[in-house]
């Protein structure tokens, strides 16, 4: 801090300092099998995320802060995980996704104890290559690598959990759109 000869301060000088630490323990799964049969290929894959613990301390030699199922927008879940099937035969692909979040335990504002509930979410899609056999002769040359796709984020409208946070739902975690469908033509060249 530097002043001047009437003692104001006019010059004032801060580091910025990365002297805080997190320590995260836990283990990341994956599973996938695909099987091809006469009416097409199965594809299924599972993705789990287990957190033991998640400390993080903002400055050197302050105690480090448990903050797995601590609530707050970011929410360190102890499990988190998405699970696909799809389904491929001629040009057409059919999959659902589900995707799932733990509950965890938070303070609300009147410093009681809240758990807030895990959620199940569900994706459907369906694509169909254009190109692969309505594409005949004239139209081959346009329809080749052309790809329509219809799908649903969140069929069934689930709501995020209320928690109390800055957005009254851990917004780093889920989406407070609602149920999404969506339309969507690609073209490859």
């Amino acid at each position: 801090m530097t002043r001047d000869t009437n003692g104001d301060i006019t010059f004032i000088e801060l580091a910025f300092e990365n002297g805080g630490s997190q320590k995260a323990r836990g283990f990341d799964v994956a599973l996938q099998y695909q099987m091809e049969t006469s009416v097409g290929t199965f594809n299924s894959l599972t993705q789990a995320t287990y957190l033991d613990s998640f400390q993080s301390a903002d400055l050197p030699g302050v105690p480090e802060l448990e903050l797995r199922s601590s609530g707050s927008d970011d929410a360190y879940l102890k499990w988190k995980a998405n699970s696909q099937l799809s389904w491929t035969w001629r040009g057409l692909s059919l999959s659902g996704t589900l995707h799932y979040l733990d509950g965890f335990h938070e303070h609300d504002l009147n410093g009681l104890i809240h758990y807030v509930r895990q959620t199940w979410i569900f994706d459907l899609q369906a694509s169909y290559d254009l190109g692969r056999d309505i594409a005949k002769e004239k139209w081959f040359h346009i329809l080749r690598g052309t790809t329509i796709t219809v799908g649903c984020n969140n069929v069934f409208g689930k709501d995020p959990p209320t928690a109390a946070t800055s957005t009254n739902y851990p917004g780093a975690l889920y989406d407070s759109t609602g149920r999404f469908i969506y339309l969507s033509l690609t073209k490859k060249f």
